[in-house]
């Protein structure tokens, strides 16, 4: 690749240049947070970050993970730098304590918080909270009434009972059960508390035991690229509140070894590939690892370029629930980003010529003279192709969705982990030359559900549910799974299959075949093809990335086309120039 190839796409941004982002986006964000916050004395909600609740009276319950959003005022308090008009202000402090009351008052009797719903009782509201809380209370134990400051560490400590005693059980989410291992191990160093330190060790064992030897934490059923950032901020704060420091471990070393590859040359990350759909880049861990890692140094400095510009989605660019663990790990980004020179970096896939296949993950990925191609077959076919020269996304399709007379509603886009791809010649386990290569896939096509917003009369039903059985335990239990079933898990196939092949010619021609064959599946009222959609319910996807600006199809309706049950359709990928994939 060209040096001026290099300039174009994927800039990097140096410790100093992210340090400053850190501190401009942190003192852009104070303001937006303390609007959120309830900071009159007289409110009956004095202390809630959920002004939803509070101001606008659209809630019957305050979202308790808001609040540890109070690291970013706490750490403005408390840490100076050019430009903080927060730092060491007695108003600020003064707010983060009625905070902390209304964290503490919000508390049930399992050490649990309501963040989805009332009596929601949730296991991950406890963990979160429990970190950033924690991390707050480091900073301003000394500055706090005694009273307060008891209350608090009790607070905790009932939030560390409830991590104990209960678990997470409506699926497997890393990000959750690794907050929950830094939040136990940071109390377990405050409190010396040995069997805090035993369970965040069995909390890490366990996801270690789950990561896949492909090196990616699992998140419900497979590998997100954007959660797995998320991730591997909390796998940094606990491998820290255990001593080990900032040498990323083994499990920490293969996550950013596979997160690598899935950093584009715009610098997004992730996106409909992956099992949540997760597009955000959370730098924390990232940046916590870069000084020992040259991988997570050239992931982080590419990631907050991506953040930067827009490429990739982060505090600018999310809502209030998303802001708030942002904002968080932009202060421990922020804490890790000492000024000083450059550190080694290493090189990011992309910029090399290789193909690489992962199959459990379900993933392969072409890196070749003029593109970077990545091919999805755990959803049904995913196609993403950014230039090199630009970093521009010249072409995406996330599959089909189709409906039938009868209202069924069916999708190739659904998660499947080891899907049936098929890939003659190329081995798994590393990189290799590019040469000439079909890839080819089978995918059923999926049930899924797209009318699944609430009505006032589902919502009456929920509440009458939440009020009454919702509030045992085992019932709001059940309810969480059978929903995460329903829309996030739940697999009901059909014999309707998309065969789908990627095939790259010597002569640089890209071209893409599908397959569609009914089977035993009613005749289709509606067909189509799409650039860029969804189809299961994930609040963390659908975050506007500029790389949608350039491709956002959909394809006419495609049903017509049948014949004998069978429809077949080739493109070929052509470059803006003309030229097609690969030519020089």
């Amino acid at each position: 690749m060209s040096e001026a190839m290099r300039e174009k796409a994927g800039r990097a941004m140096s410790v100093r240049e992210r340090r400053r982002f850190y501190e401009r986006e942190l003192l852009r964000y104070a303001p937006v947070f303390l609007s959120g916050l309830d900071r009159c004395p007289v409110s009956a909600s004095s202390g809630s970050a959920d002004r939803e609740y509070w101001a606008w009276a659209t809630k019957d319950f305050s979202n308790m993970d808001l609040q540890r959003g109070l690291l970013v005022p706490a750490y403005l308090y408390a840490v100076d730098f050019p430009g903080n008009e927060y730092h060491a202000r007695p108003a600020l402090l003064q707010w983060v304590e009625r905070g902390v009351r209304f964290w503490i008052a919000g508390q049930d009797r399992s050490g649990a918080f309501n963040h989805m719903y009332p009596y929601e009782s949730s296991w991950m509201a406890a963990a979160f909270t429990l970190v950033d809380l924690l991390e707050t209370y480091k900073l301003l134990r000394e500055e706090v009434p005694k009273d307060l400051g008891r209350d608090w560490l009790a607070a905790m400590e009932r939030c560390c009972r409830c991590l104990l005693t209960r678990d997470e059980t409506h699926g497997f989410i890393s990000n959750h059960r690794l907050a929950a291992a830094a939040g136990l191990m940071g109390m377990a160093g405050l409190t010396g508390k040995a069997r805090y330190r035993a369970r965040a060790t069995e909390l890490a064992n366990e996801i270690s035991r789950r990561q896949s030897p492909e090196g990616w934490l699992l998140e419900y059923e497979g590998f997100d690229p954007g959660y797995q950032t998320l991730a591997l901020h909390y796998l940094a704060l606990y491998q820290d509140a255990s001593g080990l420091g900032a040498v990323p471990g083994e499990e920490a070393q293969k996550a950013l070894a596979v997160s690598a590859y899935f950093i584009h040359p715009d610098n997004s990350v992730g996106g409909e590939y992956g099992s949540r759909n997760c597009p955000h880049f959370f730098p924390g861990g990232f940046e916590t690892f870069a000084a020992a890692s040259p991988v997570a140094e050239a992931l982080v400095s590419h990631g907050v370029a991506g953040l930067a510009d827009g490429s990739s989605c982060g505090l600018a660019d999310a809502d209030v629930r998303n802001q708030v663990p942002m904002a968080t790990s932009y202060v421990y980004a922020h804490r890790y980003a000492v000024a000083g020179g450059d550190r080694d970096a290493a090189e990011l896939p992309w910029r090399r010529t290789f193909e690489r296949f992962w199959p459990e993950a379900g993933l392969y990925v072409r890196s070749d003279n003029r593109a970077y191609w990545i091919f999805g077959g755990s959803k049904g076919g995913v196609v993403k192709c950014y230039a090199k020269e630009d970093g521009k996304l010249l072409f995406s399709s996330c599959g089909y969705e189709g409906s039938t007379a009868s209202g069924k509603e069916l999708s190739t886009l659904r998660w499947t982990t080891t899907p049936a791809m098929r890939i003659p010649g190329l081995n798994p386990g590393g990189e290799r030359p590019v040469s000439d290569r079909t890839v080819s896939l089978s995918a059923p096509f999926y049930r899924f559900h797209s009318k699944r917003l609430m009505t006032p009369y589902r919502g009456l039903l929920f509440r009458l549910f939440v009020l009454s059985i919702g509030r045992i335990r085992l019932c709001n239990e059940l309810f969480r799974k059978y929903v995460i079933q329903l829309f996030i898990t739940r697999r009901d196939g059909s014999d309707c299959l998309l065969d789908r092949s990627l095939a790259f010619a010597g002569d640089g021609e890209t071209v893409l075949s599908d397959q569609v064959t009914l089977g035993a599946v009613p005749p289709l009222e509606s067909l189509r093809e799409h650039a860029s959609f969804v189809t299961m319910y994930m609040a963390s996807a659908r975050y506007f990335r500029r790389q949608e600006l350039f491709q956002a199809w959909s394809s006419e309706n495609l049903a017509g086309a049948f014949s004998d049950g069978a429809l077949s359709r080739t493109r070929t990928v052509v470059f803006p120039d003309g030229q097609r994939d690969g030519e020089a």
